[in-house]
Protein backbone atom coordinates (compact mmCIF):
# COMPACT_ATOMS: atom_id res chain seq x y z
CA UNK A 1 0.00 0.00 0.00
CA UNK A 2 2.66 2.37 0.62
CA UNK A 3 5.60 3.29 -0.89
CA UNK A 4 9.04 4.53 0.01
CA UNK A 5 12.46 5.79 -1.44
CA UNK A 6 15.60 3.41 -0.96
CA UNK A 7 18.42 5.88 -1.34
CA UNK A 8 20.96 7.07 0.83
CA UNK A 9 20.35 10.82 2.41
CA UNK A 10 21.19 13.07 5.17
CA UNK A 11 18.58 15.06 7.62
CA UNK A 12 19.34 17.58 9.79
CA UNK A 13 17.38 20.20 12.10
CA UNK A 14 17.78 22.68 14.40
CA UNK A 15 15.89 25.14 16.08
CA UNK A 16 17.42 28.40 17.79
CA UNK A 17 17.60 27.39 21.62
CA UNK A 18 16.66 24.02 21.21
CA UNK A 19 18.76 20.53 20.16
CA UNK A 20 19.55 19.54 17.02
CA UNK A 21 18.81 16.57 15.28
CA UNK A 22 20.86 14.84 12.92
CA UNK A 23 20.04 11.55 10.77
CA UNK A 24 22.46 9.50 7.99
CA UNK A 25 20.39 7.08 6.32
CA UNK A 26 22.26 4.79 3.82
CA UNK A 27 20.69 2.41 1.26
CA UNK A 28 22.23 -0.96 0.91
CA UNK A 29 25.16 -1.34 -1.27
CA UNK A 30 24.15 -2.32 -4.57
CA UNK A 31 21.05 -1.09 -4.83
CA UNK A 32 19.66 1.88 -6.99
CA UNK A 33 17.12 3.97 -5.95
CA UNK A 34 13.41 3.11 -6.84
CA UNK A 35 9.92 3.06 -5.45
CA UNK A 36 9.53 -0.27 -3.58
CA UNK A 37 7.16 -1.56 -1.55
CA UNK A 38 6.85 -1.41 1.95
CA UNK A 39 7.53 -4.80 4.57
CA UNK A 40 3.84 -5.70 6.03
CA UNK A 41 2.83 -9.15 7.20
CA UNK A 42 2.93 -11.84 5.10
CA UNK A 43 -0.58 -13.25 6.26
CA UNK A 44 -1.67 -10.17 6.98
CA UNK A 45 -1.85 -10.98 11.14
CA UNK A 46 -1.58 -8.77 14.29
CA UNK A 47 -0.47 -9.34 17.33
CA UNK A 48 -4.02 -9.03 18.59
CA UNK A 49 -5.15 -12.19 16.08
CA UNK A 50 -2.15 -14.11 16.83
CA UNK A 51 -2.10 -15.08 20.96
CA UNK A 52 1.12 -15.31 22.60
CA UNK A 53 2.98 -13.10 20.65
CA UNK A 54 4.14 -9.46 20.51
CA UNK A 55 4.64 -8.64 16.73
CA UNK A 56 2.06 -6.40 15.34
CA UNK A 57 1.50 -4.79 12.29
CA UNK A 58 2.58 -0.54 12.53
CA UNK A 59 2.33 2.06 10.67
CA UNK A 60 3.98 5.31 10.76
CA UNK A 61 3.31 8.38 9.50
CA UNK A 62 5.68 11.26 9.32
CA UNK A 63 6.37 14.04 6.57
CA UNK A 64 9.79 13.82 7.01
CA UNK A 65 11.09 10.81 4.63
CA UNK A 66 14.07 9.98 6.56
CA UNK A 67 12.60 9.96 10.17
CA UNK A 68 9.79 7.60 8.81
CA UNK A 69 12.41 4.86 7.04
CA UNK A 70 14.44 5.17 10.25
CA UNK A 71 12.06 3.78 12.74
CA UNK A 72 10.56 1.74 9.87
CA UNK A 73 14.00 -0.58 9.90
CA UNK A 74 14.06 -0.05 13.23
CA UNK A 75 10.89 -1.61 13.72
CA UNK A 76 10.96 -4.07 10.86
CA UNK A 77 13.10 -6.55 13.34
CA UNK A 78 9.88 -6.98 15.71
CA UNK A 79 7.17 -5.41 13.87
CA UNK A 80 5.82 -5.74 10.31
CA UNK A 81 6.24 -1.80 9.60
CA UNK A 82 4.87 0.13 7.32
CA UNK A 83 5.65 3.94 6.37
CA UNK A 84 4.00 6.68 4.45
CA UNK A 85 4.95 10.52 4.20
CA UNK A 86 1.24 10.88 3.24
CA UNK A 87 -0.94 11.02 5.89
CA UNK A 88 -4.07 11.22 3.48
CA UNK A 89 -3.53 7.64 2.19
CA UNK A 90 -3.34 6.34 5.36
CA UNK A 91 -6.36 7.68 6.27
CA UNK A 92 -8.39 6.57 3.27
CA UNK A 93 -6.77 2.72 3.72
CA UNK A 94 -8.31 3.43 7.18
CA UNK A 95 -11.85 4.52 5.72
CA UNK A 96 -11.24 1.21 3.75
CA UNK A 97 -11.56 -0.88 6.60
CA UNK A 98 -7.44 -0.99 7.16
CA UNK A 99 -6.05 -1.26 10.46
CA UNK A 100 -2.97 -1.78 12.45
CA UNK A 101 -1.63 -2.43 15.76
CA UNK A 102 -0.02 0.64 16.58
CA UNK A 103 -0.13 3.79 14.08
CA UNK A 104 2.98 5.97 14.69
CA UNK A 105 1.63 9.21 13.80
CA UNK A 106 3.32 12.90 13.41
CA UNK A 107 1.85 15.74 15.01
CA UNK A 108 3.24 18.61 12.66
CA UNK A 109 3.20 17.49 8.85
CA UNK A 110 1.42 19.78 5.43
CA UNK A 111 -0.80 17.84 3.76
CA UNK A 112 -3.20 16.54 6.64
CA UNK A 113 -1.86 17.11 10.11
CA UNK A 114 -1.52 14.37 13.01
CA UNK A 115 -4.57 16.31 14.46
CA UNK A 116 -6.84 16.68 11.94
CA UNK A 117 -5.80 12.57 11.18
CA UNK A 118 -6.69 11.77 14.82
CA UNK A 119 -10.35 13.68 14.39
CA UNK A 120 -11.24 11.86 10.94
CA UNK A 121 -9.99 8.66 12.68
CA UNK A 122 -12.14 9.77 15.48
CA UNK A 123 -14.88 9.44 13.31
CA UNK A 124 -14.27 6.59 11.28
CA UNK A 125 -12.61 4.17 13.08
CA UNK A 126 -13.18 5.09 17.02
CA UNK A 127 -11.51 1.69 18.11
CA UNK A 128 -8.52 2.65 16.74
CA UNK A 129 -7.55 5.77 18.54
CA UNK A 130 -5.70 4.37 21.60
CA UNK A 131 -3.91 2.66 19.38
CA UNK A 132 -2.15 5.94 17.81
CA UNK A 133 1.00 7.11 19.22
CA UNK A 134 1.92 11.00 18.42
CA UNK A 135 5.13 11.57 17.80
CA UNK A 136 6.36 15.26 17.46
CA UNK A 137 9.49 17.23 17.15
CA UNK A 138 7.73 19.84 19.19
CA UNK A 139 4.36 21.69 19.13
CA UNK A 140 4.78 25.50 18.29
CA UNK A 141 1.72 26.21 17.49
CA UNK A 142 -1.45 27.32 20.18
CA UNK A 143 -3.46 24.13 18.34
CA UNK A 144 -1.44 21.67 18.85
CA UNK A 145 0.29 22.92 22.65
CA UNK A 146 -4.04 22.49 23.46
CA UNK A 147 -4.50 19.35 21.67
CA UNK A 148 -1.20 17.55 23.14
CA UNK A 149 -2.67 18.88 26.39
CA UNK A 150 -6.23 17.01 25.60
CA UNK A 151 -4.61 13.92 23.71
CA UNK A 152 -5.42 10.56 26.28
CA UNK A 153 -2.96 8.26 24.38
CA UNK A 154 0.65 8.02 24.00
CA UNK A 155 2.81 10.99 23.14
CA UNK A 156 6.39 10.66 22.19
CA UNK A 157 9.12 13.75 21.63
CA UNK A 158 11.02 13.32 18.62
CA UNK A 159 14.23 12.02 18.14
CA UNK A 160 12.52 9.09 20.41
CA UNK A 161 14.93 6.51 22.22
CA UNK A 162 13.96 3.22 20.79
CA UNK A 163 14.13 1.75 24.05
CA UNK A 164 11.39 4.04 24.85
CA UNK A 165 9.13 3.26 21.95
CA UNK A 166 9.67 -0.44 22.21
CA UNK A 167 7.70 -0.06 25.33
CA UNK A 168 5.16 2.29 24.41
CA UNK A 169 4.42 0.27 21.49
CA UNK A 170 4.62 -3.05 23.74
CA UNK A 171 1.85 -1.49 25.82
CA UNK A 172 -0.30 -0.61 22.75
CA UNK A 173 0.08 -4.18 21.79
CA UNK A 174 -1.33 -4.89 24.88
CA UNK A 175 -4.80 -3.31 24.21
CA UNK A 176 -7.86 -5.54 23.89
CA UNK A 177 -8.26 -6.51 20.09
CA UNK A 178 -11.22 -4.22 17.88
CA UNK A 179 -14.73 -5.64 18.07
Amino acid sequence: MFASRSRSSFWFGSSVGMMSTFALLLAPAGNAPSERPVTRSKANTSAAQVPGTNRGRVLIIDDVENVGLSLQRLLTKEHDAEYTTRSRQALEATRRGERWDVVLCDLMMPELNGMEFVAEVERIAPALMPRIVIMTGGAFTPGAREFLARWPHHTLEKPCDPELLSRVIAQVLELAPEP
